[in-house]
């Protein structure tokens, strides 16, 4: 029963398994810190990622305002544009007999179907 290991002291038993226990807090320990400096980066990436999202809501808004207001005054150029070319048909039958219509332009092709 009393083989090679029994014979080593208690204390170097001891020794040992501190040693054993050292070496895996240290692994532990190595692991717990690689865990937070990726969670460290991770954070400062997301924050980034926020305030970017923030930054592009912003002008998303910003985007939308002018083009709100860039379609106000579309559709008020289209109103008038209507209006004028009424007035022009209506003046037209009032010209002189032997006077040859005037050419009326056509719109660009963009606002086309929009008239």
């Amino acid at each position: 029963m009393g083989g090679p290991l029994a014979q080593i002291d208690p204390i170097v038993w001891v020794a040992l398994i501190g040693l054993a226990g050292v070496l895996v807090g240290h692994v532990i320990t190595g692991w717990s810190k690689k865990q937070d400096r990726d969670l460290a980066a991770l954070d400062a990436t997301v924050q980034a990622l926020r305030e970017e999202v923030n930054r592009l809501t912003e002008k998303v808004g910003v985007l939308e305002g002018k083009l709100g207001e860039e379609g106000k005054r579309y559709r008020a150029a289209l109103r008038w544009s209507r209006d004028l070319h009424a007035t022009i048909d209506g003046m037209i039958p009032l010209l002189p007999e032997g006077v040859g219509r005037p050419p009326i332009p056509n719109p660009p092709d963009i606002i086309r179907d929009d008239l």
